[in-house]
């Protein structure tokens, strides 16, 4: 007997209050979470719902037939004086007229009991057995903040992290004990600092002991706290930048205490194709994948395998799928921005590495478009600008971002200097494991027969140096 599926139509908001702006979001995540707990019904992934919404145009009907839904949840969100009004509706396929509908006022009426009693709903249309009554283990007030925390830990800019901390902390105030919430406060920290190289006033070193601490907490409170590990283990990327030598295990264990989870596959699938363990990352972005159908970030990670081993076509669409469902992730851009060089997409690569720009703002983007420019449009006007970032990028002194110094070193390649390629490359940070799969780009190959290209990879010395004394410091703090 096949399952049910049950599609979620993001909330149609009009929203006035930036307090509210994680509701249409947590909504969805959190009724999909409560449905899968009904016996034979399934959700329609967040990639499938935002192709067919495109697709169906906001036809209710169509939009089920695409996702294959028996029932459609939708409604309406408006910021009001006070709180906000939330109408959700249930549609069944090819039937007009809702089979229910309720009007809430939050927050007077708790994100977590709005939800509740949408899951309750469907399971009583299905006649399927009820969900637990107990899915969750903190009070509606910090299931709120948690909420939120998750709203901004799923965007792509790099001050997102900072706004899910706050979040995460507040819920923290309110649930100190709680493996869940320390959990995802210690995520919060790694995202952050991985992201940023800093969370918040606090630089590496000191972020890391706070990082380290909430890990320890989470996991006194619950050893099988799989956030707390998946934390442990971007803290050991960070910590070790030149092996990663803690980081695999520390994902193991993550995966043996929640092996149904895609984000904890998906997580390890990282660090496997950054250590160079393509068929073992695939194998793990794979697994992410069954257990989450159309999840973006996974398949612009396959996408990515697909793009080392030269397979353009595959890539491609991979990427293109990635994008179909997360039109908002800047590095599915500046993937396939370079995929398409290899295709002779020029104006189109160029395209997303604008695209790539406008979402991310990072330095990366720049150098990105340089590269484009450089392999694609007039050589003079590459060559101006390569005259330009040099002055600024090129001085005593200056480190490069790994992106960025990979993206420029091709694009100065490109233009025919060697020697400032080399030079940008050599200013890469942090030096290791990230560098060395960043070196892998196809877009490199003009340099590899290049002796200095072997050095640019292996010349860690000083780097290794920073790192033993990085790891002193922070044994140090904990």
């Amino acid at each position: 007997m096949g399952s049910t599926v049950v599609a979620i139509i993001p909330l149609d908001a009009r929203l006035s209050d930036g307090s509210q702006v994680h509701l249409p979001w947590a909504f969805s995540r959190g009724v999909g979470d409560g449905l899968a707990q009904l016996p034979g019904v399934v959700t329609a992934t967040e990639g499938t719902t935002e192709r067919a919404s495109a697709e169906a145009a906001g036809r209710l009907n169509e939009f089920a037939v695409l996702t294959g839904a028996k029932l459609v949840i939708s409604g309406t969100l408006v910021s009001q004086r006070v709180g906000a009004a939330m109408t959700i509706q249930i549609f069944e396929r090819g039937v007009e007229t809702p089979r229910w509908e309720r009007e809430f006022l939050y927050p007077q009426t708790s994100l977590a009991s709005i939800e509740d009693q949408v899951v309750a709903a469907v399971a009583e249309i299905l006649q399927s057995g009820k969900a637990s009554e107990s899915r969750r283990s903190i009070d509606a007030a910090a299931y709120d903040d948690v909420a939120r925390g998750d709203y901004f830990l799923a965007q792509h800019d790099i001050w997102a992290g900072d706004s899910a901390r706050a979040a995460y902390e507040r819920a923290s105030a309110r649930a100190p004990r709680s493996a869940f919430v320390l959990g995802r406060l210690a995520r919060a920290y790694a995202v952050t600092l991985e992201r940023r190289g800093r969370v918040g006033p606090l630089g590496q070193l000191a972020a890391l002991g706070e990082g380290d601490a909430l890990v320890d907490r989470a996991l006194v409170a619950d050893s099988a706290t799989a956030d707390a590990w998946t934390a442990r283990a971007i803290f050991e990327r960070v910590r070790d930048p030149q092996l990663y030598g803690k980081a695999v295990a520390a994902h193991e264990r993550a995966v043996k205490a929640a092996p149904r989870s895609a984000d904890v596959h998906q997580e390890y699938a990282i660090t496997l194709l950054r250590l160079g363990r393509d068929a073992a990352a695939e194998t793990q972005v794979r697994q992410a994948l069954a257990l989450e159908r159309d999840r973006a970030v996974s398949l612009r990670v396959l996408a990515e395998v697909e793009y080392l081993a030269r397979r353009y076509n595959n890539a491609c669409a991979l990427v293109n799928a990635s994008i179909g469902a997360d039109s908002y992730d800047p590095l599915a851009y500046a993937l396939r921005a370079r995929v398409r060089t290899h295709m002779d997409e020029f104006r189109d690569a160029f395209s997303d590495a604008e695209t790539a720009q406008r979402l991310s703002g990072a330095a990366w983007a720049e150098t990105l478009e340089f590269y484009l420019t450089a392999i694609a449009r007039d050589i003079d006007a590459a060559r101006a600008e390569s005259r330009r970032l040099s002055s600024a990028k090129l001085k005593g002194g200056t480190t490069l971002g790994v992106r960025e110094a990979v993206y420029f070193g091709m694009g100065l390649s490109a233009v025919g200097n060697r020697d400032k390629a080399f030079d940008a490359l050599s200013r890469a940070r942090p030096r290791g494991v990230e560098l060395r799969s960043a070196l892998r780009d196809p877009g490199l190959d003009r340099l590899r027969s290049d002796p200095r290209f072997s050095r640019v990879g292996r010349d860690d010395a000083v780097s290794a140096a920073e790192t033993k004394a990085r790891q002193t410091s922070v044994s140090g703090t904990r």
